[in-house]
């Protein structure tokens, strides 16, 4: 383990610990966890204490690592086995979750997706043989494999589609892997089939269909590296690097190194600002180029946003490569464009600003991880967002007159049309909206001025809405970046 993935290491694992409870042998949520109004040590952690886990065996301190296998005992004895049922093989969303009846609604009464996130992190424990083989350690190890073995038989084929990438990649390498440890040849054919058949699809589309996700690229990095550290057949070797290398370049495409963030548009993002709320992708920057090149809140802070993601940084440190794989461009303006299946996504990257578009035929439904319009921006010495959000039907595109100082965006979409931002959002006149002091928003339809509405969101958010366009109605967005205290002095070609 290089010098930064042992920093990640050391830092996320002391993070982690405090949150351990040794009376329940979970970790508690942290504030700020899942984005929602949850206050601390309210409930128990499950994916997350098996990471914690991981981390406390590696350990070579007597009490860390009584501490691993006490949770990892109470995992397996709160496995759900139910056969037939669609949770067999899972675990309680959260310790205190109830235990599902006849009816459960899947992700509200239960996860099932905790069968990879689980099975995965006990697999690497066996793997790391971090548990001895004599004594209570060889009956937990053999407990484990069990579970294991309950988190493969509980999934049923069809499931998890192959275009919902981050569960698919560790199911795949689960079924394969467990497969091959059991001697079990027709396990291992149906995790390398499934396997195929994410590979074709990636080939098929150009890319994963959760694109440009901070969150869960760092999921699909976790099941990639698993393909080629322990592969169950030479297939998840050779397309996990092929497709760890693209992550890490689709990552490195949308990063911004003058601003220092991750630069949109989003398929599925908790917080558009990494620099506000913990990814995933973030601990593999730092695992791969150190934390000070990685997007990340103060994680001294009294609330760390969606903080219960560093309790994985361990297992990323763990599974890093040794070769440097995070090179984003350091190309003062430059063009990024990609199309994956019917999405066409294109964006601009500057010194000063980043935005990025996405346009498909999908209605997306106003779900509110999905982001198909980011900008990002330089306002003095902090980095300012502003984004599309709750959007249905998008169609988007960044127009090829983009300078340092601005750029066109023309967009349709479901209306409302609404905008959220965390800095102040001031009216002008001619339908001019500045953003803080260094950047505005002039919105026009067929020619015609529209105008802005407005009010205080949620928390620390601004909500805009566009006022005067139709659904029908194409909208020019002309974006203007400027420095402080000169905005509206500067021209654009």
């Amino acid at each position: 383990m290089d010098a930064a993935a042992a920093d990640l290491f050391a830092v996320t694992g002391a993070w982690t610990r405090q949150w351990w409870d040794p009376v329940e042998s979970m970790v508690w949520n942290p504030p700020g966890s899942f984005g929602e109004p949850l206050a601390a040590r309210t409930v128990h952690l499950t994916p997350n204490t098996a990471w914690f886990a991981f981390a406390a065996l590696a350990s070579d301190d007597d009490g860390e690592r009584a501490d691993g296998r006490a949770a990892l005992r109470r995992l397996v004895d709160l496995q759900y086995d139910a056969e037939g049922e669609p949770w067999d093989g899972t675990f309680p969303r959260f310790l205190e979750a109830p235990h599902p009846r006849p009816g459960a609604r899947i992700w509200d009464h239960y996860d099932p997706n905790w069968r990879q996130f689980v099975g995965t992190t006990f697999a690497l424990i066996l793997e790391d043989e971090l548990l001895a083989d004599t004594g209570p350690d060889r009956s937990l190890a053999t407990d484990l494999d069990a579970a294991i073995g309950r988190c493969v038989a509980g999934e049923p084929d069809g499931r998890i589609p192959v275009g919902y990438t981050n569960p698919a990649l560790m199911r795949a390498w689960l079924d394969g892997w467990y497969g091959r440890r059991q001697g079990d040849d027709h396990l291992v054919r149906r995790g390398e089939r499934f396997g195929g058949e994410i590979v074709e699809r990636f080939d098929r589309h150009g890319g994963f269909d959760e694109f440009n996700s901070p969150t869960y690229y760092g999921i699909d990095l976790l099941a990639l590296r698993l393909w080629q550290e322990f592969p169950p057949t030479p297939m998840f070797a050779a397309e996990g690097a092929r497709l760890e290398a693209w992550v890490w370049h689709s990552a490195a495409d949308f990063f911004n190194p003058h601003l220092g963030t991750f630069g949109g548009p989003f398929t599925r993002s908790y917080d558009p600002d990494a620099r506000k709320a913990v990814t995933l992708m973030s601990l593999w920057v730092w695992a791969d180029r150190g934390r000070a090149v990685a997007p990340l809140p103060d994680l001294d802070a009294d609330v760390v946003e969606h903080g219960h993601d560093l309790m994985a940084g361990p297992l990323i440190a763990r599974l890093a490569s040794p070769a440097t794989r995070f090179q984003p461009s350091a190309a003062e303006d430059r063009r990024v464009e990609a199309t994956v299946a019917d999405r066409t996504i294109n964006a601009e990257v500057h010194t000063h600003y980043s935005l990025g578009v996405e346009s498909s035929p999908h209605d997306w439904g106003g779900w509110d991880q999905f982001m198909p319009l980011v900008l990002h921006w330089r306002d003095g010495t902090t980095i300012e967002c502003c984004w599309l959000a709750g959007p249905g039907v998008v169609e988007a595109r960044v127009l090829p007159d983009a300078a340092p100082t601005g750029v066109t965006v023309e967009l349709r979409t479901s209306t409302p049309v609404i905008l959220r931002t965390r800095t102040t959002a001031t009216l002008g006149t001619a339908g001019r909206l500045a953003l803080g002091a260094a950047a505005s928003l002039t919105a026009t339809s067929a020619g015609t001025e529209l105008t802005w509405l407005v009010e205080s969101d949620r928390d620390d958010v601004v909500r805009v809405e566009l006022v005067g366009a139709g659904p029908d109605d194409w909208v020019r967005l002309e974006v203007e970046i400027s420095e402080p205290g000169r905005l509206g002095k500067t021209s654009r070609p």
